[in-house]
């Protein structure tokens, strides 16, 4: 059932056990999540007689099946006309970028859990509102004029949040949000053209391809050699896809040009090792498959192993397809989900590699180094 309640009686929800104001039957309303990435509820109520489109209003409040249980989102905008009300709408959770501000946190040598735990002491009492982790790695991390959706998540890749900082992967969770190693788990499924997919795209991206390196010390220096480059592999012959790289810990201001180059050399070396070792190496092409999913219910194969409908943002899935030449694990990195017929229409896994499972880095789902600090130059 999907329901909504009015701004009038949703400013900020203490207790929403009850039922809402108006029980919705739209003909549209569908969950897109992208892990780490925006989560958004787009509804499409019809115009009638009934006047129930007049519930859906914004900042009121939608509740509606996902995939991972009944879920509240706060509205944001609507777009009406003389047919239709089409609203859109976050994770309720995200309601504290407007009530958790942080003037400034110092977290020093904590695991990731009770870093969560520090977070949660900035949530003003009466506010709903609890970050989770499972993380037990201790890093360190410096937060000061954010808010809390800021200090989980971050503005972008580089900044100081708990995700950056101890590599988790979100799950929201209405008023909790989860940030955990991993987001999913393996339950098993296996996706095969004509049997549970009703069609594959698959998308290889070098747009950050990365096979040379120019490392650049904090303070500035560069190598002063005829090749001021380091390649990841001093035989390769093809096109140099090429990042400057810049040493966090490397100042070398006191140092001779000689001693300068080899330490700059030996930095970049271990920029590529380093992310080989993460199970992210830096040379090789970004892989994606989009698929179309058919509902898997029906398949005989997961009757019979008794598995539910539970596909989840985050899983681990085997995808097999002999015209791809696949068979391999990977985690879905996005979906959407049809909050109507409470089922995944659409996955996206990424590229999955040997060692990621056991080190739970979240580097392997894309090209972007946080630890490193390295930008695109222009050859």
């Amino acid at each position: 059932m999907i329901e909504a309640w009015r701004v009038s009686a949703t400013q900020y929800p203490k207790n929403l056990s009850s039922n809402g104001d108006v029980t919705l039957f739209p003909t549209v309303c569908e969950l897109s999540a992208e892990l780490n990435g925006s989560w958004q509820l787009t509804i499409k109520q019809p115009v009638l007689d009934d006047g129930r489109f007049k519930f859906i209003e914004p900042g009121g409040i939608i509740k509606a099946p996902s995939f991972n249980g009944i879920q509240y989102f706060r509205i944001l905008k609507t777009e009406l006309n003389y047919s239709e009300i089409t609203a859109y709408a976050y994770p309720i959770f995200m309601d504290v970028m407007n009530w958790a501000f942080i003037t400034e946190l110092n977290i020093e040598n904590m695991s990731g859990s009770d870093a969560a735990k520090a977070l949660n002491k900035f949530v003003p009492s009466g506010v709903l509102a609890i970050v989770s982790s499972d993380i037990t790695d201790k890093k360190s991390l410096n937060l000061k004029n954010v808010n809390l959706m800021t200090a989980i998540s971050g503005d972008d890749e580089d900044s100081s949040s708990l995700v950056n900082t101890y590599h988790g992967q979100i799950i929201y969770d209405n008023f909790v949000c989860n940030v955990n190693k991993t987001a999913g788990s393996d339950k098993g499924f296996v996706f095969r053209f004509g049997k549970n997919l009703n069609g594959i795209t698959r998308t290889v991206s070098r747009e950050k391809l990365t096979t040379r390196l120019f490392p650049i010390s904090k303070d500035g220096y560069s190598m002063t050699t005829a090749t001021p480059w380091v390649d990841e592999d001093r035989d390769y012959t093809g096109i140099a896809y090429a990042r400057s790289v810049v040493l966090e810990n490397l100042e070398l201001a006191n140092e001779s040009e000689s001693n300068r180059n080899l330490r700059l050399t030996g930095g970049a070396q271990a920029v590529f090792l380093g992310e080989a070792l993460t199970g992210n190496p830096l040379s090789q092409e970004d892989v994606s498959y989009d698929l179309d999913t058919a509902y898997l219910l029906n398949s005989a194969e997961y009757k019979a192993a008794g598995i539910a409908e539970s596909l989840s943002l985050g899983d681990i899935v085997t995808v097999k397809d002999e015209f791809f030449d696949i068979n391999y694990k990977a985690q879905i990195t996005s979906l959407t989900y049809d909050c109507i017929r409470e089922r995944v229409t659409s996955a996206t896994v990424g590229q999955s590699l040997k060692n990621y499972f056991d080190l739970n880095s979240l580097r392997t789902i894309s090209k972007d180094i946080k630890s490193w600090s390295i930008e695109d130059v222009t050859l």
